[in-house]
């Protein structure tokens, strides 16, 4: 298994660094315990811009960015989630959140955002979108744990605070604990944004699209991935959030953090064949569609999830939602130190990568399910994990302030010539 060295570590925070999230291939956001969020230009390795979107108190869990929309999404621990507009340099442009949530909760559980894959690719050289689709945020939804921290809130911030749709563990079943970790499902066969996916008419009971497409009526999604405190994973089907579709009892301890992407077929290529001119400029902050994942199993629809926990493995997991046991177990993958804080499947499906509580981030083949790599350079827990949306260069965030980025396995050609070795 390899070790390499990071190719370059940013340095400036004054508190741990709990987030990380793309805005394009050469800007990256980070966020730390103290609620300073910073812009880092990746050419120069240097803060173009810092500011404190959270209070003190409350910091900045997590952070999600979204180019094609002008907008960033910030989580503190005080239960608020803030939608805040950017201009086209990346930088908020107005002191006040274009939209802010108090979700009541105040565990560690991440949001998830799902934001329409449909939207216009028409980024400018920072990776904003242009004015006419900027801050356009209908279509967007936000999931989060809700006051009840058993309970997941699903809603869209450009029409109201309320929730349209609320997922509760039945009264009459085996109650799971508070809610730890969230993931949409993607449509099969659509790329969806680095941070999440697309809702489109959750609200009615209409919701239709094909099962196990994980797309719902007018091209929403159908499906979330909840993971629990007692270490159990649930999918639900947005349609019907009377009960989970099914579960899966993955680790001994609470579900730390989650993602999940359609499964490649058989003999998938990957997104080798991404367009010449966006590995040219590489500053778009999505890929066409076509380039940006693998080609998709035929329906019913199947999906990688991975997960971690606060126990000694890793769970790699398939989900069909159109069967009748939707959440199997396929291979646990044990640690040396428990621990793992973030999961993050890169967008080609070739690899996986786990920041970890020991310091390392580890690279996995997604395929084989075995290791690649092991990332040290960290002093303490590594708490975010984040792929670069071209050159797939990995940020890994950590709680010794700093920022380090790695170029390792950046091609599908790479990652799978590992993982048949």
């Amino acid at each position: 298994m390899a070790e390499v060295e990071p190719q370059q570590v940013l340095r400036g925070h004054f508190g741990e660094v709990q987030s990380l999230s793309f805005l394009s291939e050469l800007h990256l956001f980070s966020g730390d315990f103290n609620g300073e969020v910073r812009l880092w230009d990746l050419s120069s390795c240097r803060a173009e811009y810092t500011v404190r979107l959270h209070d003190t108190n409350a910091g900045v869990l997590h952070l999600a960015c979204l180019p094609n929309h002008g907008a960033l999404v910030s989580q503190g621990r005080d239960g608020c989630v803030k939608v805040w507009a950017l201009d086209q340099t990346g930088v908020p442009d107005r002191p006040e959140p274009l939209h802010q949530a108090a979700t009541g909760s105040f565990n560690f559980c991440r949001f998830a955002v799902w934001a329409p894959s449909s939207a216009p690719h028409q980024v400018v050289a920072e990776g904003i979108a242009a004015p006419a689709v900027r801050q356009d945020l209908r279509g967007v939804y936000l999931a989060s744990a809700a006051h009840d921290p058993s309970e997941v809130a699903v809603w869209r911030p450009a029409e109201a605070a309320n929730a349209v749709v609320h997922l509760r563990q039945n009264a009459a079943e085996t109650k799971h604990g508070m809610c730890m970790s969230l993931a949409f499902l993607a449509p099969a066969g659509e790329a969806a944004s680095a941070s999440g996916s697309n809702i489109s008419s959750i609200a009615s009971s209409s919701l239709g699209g094909a099962p196990g497409s994980g797309e719902g009526a007018g091209g929403g999604p159908r499906y979330l991935v909840t993971g629990y405190e007692d270490g159990v994973a649930a999918l639900w089907d947005l349609r019907s959030p009377s009960r989970p579709l099914g579960s899966a009892r993955l680790h001994s301890e609470p579900v730390m953090c989650c993602d999940a992407r359609p499964a490649a077929s058989k003999g998938s290529k990957g997104d080798a064949a991404a367009p010449a001119e966006a590995r040219a400029t590489g500053l778009d902050a999505e890929l066409p569609a076509a380039a940006a994942l693998p080609a998709m199993s035929s329906t019913p629809a199947s999906y990688d999830l991975i997960t971690g926990s606060a126990d000694d493995a890793v769970s790699c997991c398939n989900l069909r939602p159109a069967e009748a046991q939707p959440v199997r177990l396929a291979k646990q993958i044990k640690l040396r130190e428990a621990g793992t804080a973030d999961v993050r499947i890169r967008s080609d499906g070739k690899l996986f990568a786990c920041g970890c509580w020991d310091g390392r981030a580890r690279l996995y083949s997604l395929r084989k399910r075995g290791p690649l790599a092991v990332l040290k350079y960290h002093r303490s827990q590594v708490t975010a994990v984040a792929f670069s949306p071209v050159t797939r260069t990995l940020a890994t965030a950590s709680r010794d302030t700093t920022v380090a980025l790695w170029s390792v396995y950046t091609t599908a050609a790479e990652a799978g010539r590992s993982s048949d070795a």
